[in-house]
C-alpha cells in the first residue's frame, strides 16, 4: 500500500494498493496527479530512483528522501573518494565514490 498524508491535517489524501510481491516504485506515479507544485513530498528510500526524482522535479515537486542503502555521502570538504577504475585494493572500503561537490552558498 502506498498513502500520501497531508503534513498540516494529517489527512490521508490518496492509497494505493498493489497486488503482492510489487514493488511501490510501480505504482507511486498515481499520486503524482494529486500533487501541486511547490509541494514537498517525503518519501522513504524505496522510492528514491534517479527516474522518479526527475518526474517530481518536472512537475514542480520538491522531495526530501533518503539515498539508496549502498550510497555512502559525505560532505566533508576535500575528503577522500575513491578514483573510478577495474581494481579496488581493501584499503578504499568504505570510501564515498563520488568526489565532493563544490559548495555555492555558506550554507551548502
Amino acid at each position: 500500500m502506498l498513502a500520501l498524508f497531508h503534513a498540516g491535517t494529517g489527512l490521508l489524501t490518496p492509497l494505493v494498493v498493489s497486488p503482492f510481491n510489487t514493488h511501490r516504485l510501480a505504482r507511486v506515479q498515481k499520486l503524482h496527479p494529486v500533487l501541486e507544485p511547490g509541494a514537498v513530498l517525503g518519501a522513504d528510500r524505496g522510492l528514491s530512483s534517479y527516474a522518479h526524482i526527475a518526474l517530481l522535479v518536472q512537475a514542480g515537486v520538491h522531495t526530501l528522501m533518503r539515498v539508496g542503502a549502498r550510497q555512502i555521502v559525505d560532505f566533508t570538504p576535500h575528503r577522500p573518494f575513491v578514483m573510478p577504475g577495474p581494481r579496488r585494493p581493501p584499503q578504499i572500503k568504505g570510501r564515498p565514490r563520488s568526489r565532493w561537490l563544490t559548495a555555492q552558498g555558506q550554507e551548502d
